[in-house]
């Protein structure tokens, strides 16, 4: 179910999304004059997968909603389900055909969800994401086919990273325990996300940058590079390939 938002509560939402969308490489004039916003329903999900170059502001907090901003045939061309515990979010096939008529502002939607809890995160097909708020706990995030991940206000949850073929991850805050993964030209920005225990590995040309207080496990092969900040003690050191390991204390 969908409903558009009253003048008072579009204001408000517009407020709320307008710093997002500095972050994510968007200002609002890009919408069009024609832009309105709309509700979705659908509560009751712990996980986000979000897909066709959609971008999404995600804010942890007390309850869910659900918001699309755009032109009307552009919402209308966004498919917004339940799978499971996720909430997923992509194109409907009828968007190749519109986009053949309509300019890039006119095909953009940004979407603004908030929920109690967040346990996954998938971003694919050059799709963007940007999370805050404190996320206590486990977190699976994967970004891939150049997408973009943004993890803002980690806090103490053991986190697993995977970025593929060209997509970007950049975390910081805290958490126990970090697997980090990269490969084929990804990488994962993590000088921020101070982790106890921390395992980073890169191939095919990806980069990982971590740190880690406690024990440091890295690797990287086929040109991939990895840097490590913090004190933590290195438990593995593997280079193939031409790969790169640089520890920085």
């Amino acid at each position: 179910m969908t409903h558009k938002f009253t003048p008072k509560r579009l204001a408000v939402a517009l407020c709320a999304t307008s710093a997002a969308t500095i972050f994510l490489g968007v200002t609002t004039t890009a919408y069009t004059a024609n832009a309105e916003m709309r509700g979705f329903d659908q509560t009751g999900f712990s996980e986000i997968r979000l897909g066709s170059g959609l971008e999404m502001v995600v804010e942890v907090g007390p309850a869910f909603s659900i918001a699309v901003e755009g032109e009307a045939d552009a919402i209308d061309a966004v498919d917004i389900r339940m799978e499971g515990a996720a909430l997923v979010v992509d194109r409907k096939r009828n968007w190749r055909e519109m986009r053949i008529f309509r300019s890039q502002d006119q095909q953009r939607v940004l979407l603004t969800v908030s929920l109690p809890l967040i346990s996954a995160l998938n971003a694919g097909a050059g799709a963007h994401i940007e999370v805050s708020g404190i996320m206590e706990v486990p977190l699976q995030a994967t970004a891939s086919a150049g997408a973009s991940l943004r993890l803002n206000g980690l806090d103490g949850a053991d986190v697993a990273i995977t970025a593929s073929s060209g997509a970007s991850v950049m975390a910081n805050g805290t958490c126990a325990a970090l697997q980090a993964e990269a490969r084929s030209g990804a990488s994962i920005q993590a000088p921020r996300l101070a982790c106890a225990a921390v395992t980073a590995d890169a191939q095919s040309g990806a980069s990982v940058e971590v740190n880690g207080s406690d024990t440091l496990s890295l690797g990287a092969s086929g040109g991939g590079s990895v840097f490590a900040h913090g004190q933590g003690t290195v438990m593995r050191e593997e280079m193939r390939s031409g790969g790169s390991i640089t520890v920085k204390r």
